[in-house]
């Protein structure tokens, strides 16, 4: 889960609203597995579920901020974060406004730009992550959204790993 600046998700846990900050179930564009079109099992919507927007942090177009990750199970991967500042934000508005990652954990990867990764097999661990990324130049507004979504490698090696980590040694 996202701890700095609060995840939508960990704010409802600290304002006693919900008991499970780590998942995060929010509209979907199409319906899902389960036939609802949100993803998650229990259709929380965290969209409507707090009672108004209180922004989390101020920025301005093209700051370093630092976003602040807790893992509580290991599973290798990245993290990537887009930013929306649309009133009805979509997948696509936040792959098309990803951040670039600036450091404050693996070095840079030259081909994926976006990506923070976590660690690898000798270095791996839980507990929290701070890293910094470069917020967009155009993106602006009173309501800019950021979407924080982890990629994991416990299972698969994503696309690009296998020449990031063998450059690494």
């Amino acid at each position: 889960y996202v701890e700095s600046p609060r995840s939508r998700n960990f704010r409802a846990r600290e304002e006693g609203k919900e008991w499970d900050h780590m998942s995060l179930n929010r509209k979907a564009s199409a319906s899902n597995e389960y036939g609802s079109g949100l993803c998650g099992v229990n259709a929380k919507n965290y969209d409507t579920f707090l009672d108004k927007w209180i922004s989390e942090a101020t920025y301005r177009a093209g700051d370093t901020i630092e976003i602040t990750s807790h893992l509580t199970a290991y599973h290798g991967g990245h993290i990537e974060i887009g930013a929306c500042a649309d009133d009805e934000p979509t997948q696509e508005c936040f792959s098309t406004n990803k951040l670039k990652y600036k450091g404050g954990g693996h070095p840079r990867d030259s081909a994926n730009k976006e990506r923070a990764y976590l660690g690898t097999t000798s270095d791996r661990g839980t507990g929290a992550y701070t890293h910094r990324f470069r917020l967009p130049d155009h993106i602006v507004g009173k309501r800019v959204l950021l979407q924080w979504r982890y990629f994991t490698a416990n299972s698969c090696q994503p696309e690009g790993y296998r020449e990031y980590f063998d450059s690494k040694g």
